[in-house]
């Protein structure tokens, strides 16, 4: 993904800020995850189904913080999948900076 971001900036489509923004925030992730069992790094996938639960039921299965980490990523993943699509090079250049 950083890759991939890392082309958008070199288009010029999003500013070197904004690209070291996101990268350090891949970092910050890396080494929040690093050495967890890979189970735990799969169960963030499974936060977004806590999303369609109960009310009642979410505060005890919901971890925010694992949920916004998700959520970042998706985001990343998207605006990546995109970079191959000049067509949408403006609207990521739209975006960004509201992730940020």
């Amino acid at each position: 993904m950083l890759t991939k971001l890392r082309s958008v900036e070199k288009m010029g489509i999003i500013t070197t800020v904004e690209f070291q923004v996101h990268q350090r925030e891949f970092h910050l992730l890396i080494s929040d995850y690093r050495g967890l069992d890979i189970t735990k790094v799969m169960s963030l996938w499974v936060w977004v189904g806590v999303l369609f639960t109960k009310n009642e039921l979410r505060d005890d299965l919901l971890d925010i913080a694992q949920l916004e980490d998700l959520m970042f990523l998706n985001i990343c993943e998207y605006y990546a999948f995109l970079v191959g699509r000049k067509d949408k090079h403006m609207w990521i250049r739209e975006h960004i900076p509201s992730l940020i």
